[in-house]
């Protein structure tokens, strides 16, 4: 009951997607990339993707958003294989004409950093 109140359902997510909003992915399971072997990073990439494609919000510019922003070089080389156009990570910073090429290992800007 607690997480059907505090997460987005397939409904709402289509909604959204249909109105105009980017929906990228997260991974399927929330996992640290980087703690995990090589086969279950590739297994649940692959598994949100399919999950995107299947309710029909992908665009052919694909976006990922690391879990807990932990990656490593291999999550980096699977963002390739799945043809992910960017990802973001958890840094904090600009996106500009110095760090644009690392478009893997994108930084941001959260709600938070803000308050």
């Amino acid at each position: 009951e607690f997480s059907e109140k505090l997460y987005l359902n397939v409904k709402q997510v289509k909604q959204m997607y249909n109105e105009g909003m980017h929906i990228g992915s997260h991974g399927n399971n929330h996992l640290w990339f980087k703690y995990i072997s090589n086969k279950d990073q590739n297994q649940d990439i692959k598994n949100s993707l399919e999950f995107l494609k299947k309710i029909n919000v992908i665009d052919k510019n694909i976006s990922f958003s690391y879990p807990y922003g932990s990656y490593n070089n291999y999550t980096k080389k699977l963002m390739k294989k799945y043809n992910i156009s960017y990802a973001l990570t958890t840094k904090i910073g600009n996106i500009n004409s110095k760090n644009i090429g690392q478009k893997f290992s994108l930084r941001r800007y959260d709600t938070i950093d803000f308050l």
